[in-house]
């Protein structure tokens, strides 16, 4: 069964997988210091819980065992079903607030549900530069609501070495994220958020309004090392 994710920062829902098991150059990255990857969210704190390992594993067991076009009509209905309509009249979903994408299969049945959806707009973060030019290369392409943003691998790492990457034929499906410890590279505005946890008020950073990560004008959006 299906089961989206609804982290408290983010505006809309989305569907993860276990980052230690399910990130496979981010296990990789880990292990070197400078890499963004080496004090990754989705590796500490509540991500570390049973409960939250448990559910992110069942997710990536129910993609292996169900049918492709049976797993893509499933997330098509679900999606359609939870994404909510802000007040600028828009809709939104984003796939891995943890994990990464695991196959071309993958991808392409992700793009299949884009399609499906065309008045949704979706965010594909991913390190899997390898998976993004088997798809590509094969003169495939993805839909205008589906943005897929490339992670660079360490901080403070420029677009420079990705461009020799890129293939010139698919550049229009791609754009590009950074942590940077530079002040004025900050692009990524987040609002501050009062919650309460077990009684006591919590200040927390949520996106707000803004919707960078979504839009593709946006080609390079920096993050704050924090």
């Amino acid at each position: 069964m299906i089961k989206l994710s609804q982290t408290s920062k983010m505006p809309c829902k989305s569907w993860s997988l276990q980052a230690l098991t399910h990130c496979n150059r981010g296990q990789k990255l880990a292990c070197q210091e400078n890499a963004i990857c080496h004090s990754c969210y989705a590796s500490k704190n509540r991500y570390l819980f049973k409960p939250i390992k448990d559910a992110r594993q069942a997710q990536y067991d129910h993609w292996i065992w169900t049918k492709d076009l049976d797993w893509i009509d499933e997330m098509t209905a679900i999606i359609d079903k939870t994404a909510k309509t802000d007040k600028f009249g828009n809709r939104y979903f984003r796939w891995f607030d943890s994990g990464d994408l695991q196959s071309v299969s993958m991808l392409q049945e992700i793009v299949t549900i884009a399609r499906n959806l065309p008045d949704i707009k979706f965010w594909l973060p991913t390190r899997e530069t390898g998976i993004l030019q088997e798809y590509f290369d094969g003169t495939r392409t993805a839909p205008i609501n589906l943005l897929i943003r490339v992670s660079m691998d360490f901080i403070d790492e420029t677009i420079a070495r990705y461009k020799t990457v890129i293939h010139d034929e698919w550049t229009d499906h791609v754009t590009f994220s950074t942590v940077t410890t530079e002040p004025d590279r900050h692009q990524c505005i987040q609002s501050d958020k009062i919650i309460k946890v077990k009684g006591k008020e919590v200040t927390i950073k949520v996106c707000g309004d803004c919707r960078r990560c979504w839009d593709r004008k946006n080609e390079i959006t920096s993050y704050a090392l924090h």
